[in-house]
């Protein structure tokens, strides 16, 4: 076929022709199939009978998961010049099983910065055909992420939320986006390090109490405005 879906078996046809053309009814070699990309569920050697008279079909014989233009080649195990290509097969991703979130390895505290939902199929093919909407979670305290999400077909299941998420808890962090209807496709980010800002305030931390004449210690420490030590003052 001139199009199929990643995961959907289809029909593949194998015709002999002789030097002009012609069907050749009376082929009886054995054909090996190879191409459709990676992952690619193809038919098992096969050899011709008298019966064919020159053409067998594999009825739902392949199933391609790679999407992209693929092809499917035929070729005769003894005499390799017996081969033959089909056109081109658009293979089209499946419907979305998980999401991917992608998101700088480093951050600082307070300051935007953007993150890329991608929909994906079971195969690892963007679901391009993915109108679904997503809620965003996680992040540590205070953190300011996009709104819920409803993708759209200009999407081509990738949407990107331009200086979306504002992280101000200092640490490891991750941000994870879920479907609102189906839970189980959602993804989370790698972990993003999250650094503190600038210092805009001291703490000085002292005993709650002391004797005259007796020394103590004294500890102060430099935060930033959402609390963090700021470890470059």
């Amino acid at each position: 076929p001139a199009s199929a879906t990643a995961g959907s078996a289809f029909d593949v046809t194998v015709t002999a022709k002789d030097s002009f053309g012609n069907v050749a009814v009376g082929y009886t070699g054995t054909v090996h199939f190879t191409g459709g990309g990676s992952g690619a569920v193809l038919p098992s050697n096969y050899t011709f009978t008298g019966a064919d008279n020159g053409v067998h079909t594999f009825t739902n014989g392949a199933t391609l998961t790679q999407a992209g233009n693929r092809t499917i080649t035929a070729t005769d195990t003894v005499t390799g010049s017996i081969t033959g290509t089909s056109s081109a097969i658009a293979v089209s991703a499946s419907g979305a099983t998980t999401l991917t979130v992608t998101a700088p390895a480093s951050a600082t505290a307070g300051t935007a910065f953007s993150t890329t939902v991608t929909a994906l199929d079971v195969y690892g093919n963007t679901a391009t055909g993915y109108t679904g909407t997503v809620h965003f979670t996680g992040g540590g305290t205070g953190a300011t992420l996009p709104s819920n999400y409803t993708f759209v077909g200009g999407d081509n299941g990738t949407h990107t939320f331009t200086n979306g998420v504002t992280l101000t808890q200092a640490g490891t962090r991750t941000v994870t986006a879920t479907d609102t209807v189906t839970g189980s496709i959602t993804g989370t980010s790698s972990t993003i390090s999250v650094a503190a800002a600038g210092a805009s305030t001291l703490s000085v931390t002292a005993p709650a109490s002391a004797t005259a004449g007796t020394a103590f210690s004294v500890i102060v420490t430099a935060l930033d405005a959402y609390g963090n030590t700021a470890t470059g003052y």
